[in-house]
């Protein structure tokens, strides 16, 4: 997934969407890990799918 972001954001995007909510502490290393490979140069939005309990939303979102 990581080095599918790279190859977005050398096409040239400005945002992508990352699909989580299978485990909320391997999504939070997910866009950690995508965001330490594109630094601050493009738009990250994630979108869970209602997997994830409203106190897991809670616990991610802090991390995040």
């Amino acid at each position: 997934m990581v080095q599918d972001a790279i190859d977005l954001v050398n096409q040239g995007h400005q945002t992508i969407k990352i699909k989580l909510g299978l485990n909320p502490i391997e999504d939070i290393k997910r866009v950690q890990a995508i965001r330490h490979a594109v630094s601050n140069s493009i738009t990250l939005l994630v979108d869970a799918n209602q997997g994830w309990s409203y106190e897991d939303a809670l616990k991610v979102i802090d991390s995040l």
